[in-house]
């Protein structure tokens, strides 16, 4: 069976049973660089998805910094939605 791996831009906190292939692999990647260099080193699997946010790049501050409050302020209310969610099943009882 091919190893497959995943390299991702997202930075979450997750369960062991919900973590990413590279975090199983213990792989961490902040550049290209570590992706070029893990790939010279032979610890990359055999076949490898990359999986990016490209609207997340930019050189430019206020374009980065846009999309970083927008990303924050999306995230906090799905996270109000999960939470209310979570509520809703507690009060009556529905899992």
């Amino acid at each position: 069976m091919t190893n497959l791996g995943t390299i991702n831009d997202e930075r979450r906190t997750t369960l062991e049973k919900n973590k990413t292939m590279n975090e199983k692999l213990g792989l961490r990647f902040r550049s290209t660089q570590d992706i070029v260099d893990a790939a010279y080193a032979g610890k990359l699997p055999d076949k490898i998805m990359i999986t990016v946010h490209p609207q997340r790049w930019s050189d430019s501050f206020f374009p980065w910094m846009k999309e970083l409050v927008w990303q924050n302020f999306k995230n906090m209310i799905k996270w109000g939605i999960v939470r209310m969610k979570d509520q809703y099943n507690i009060i009556f009882r529905t899992e």
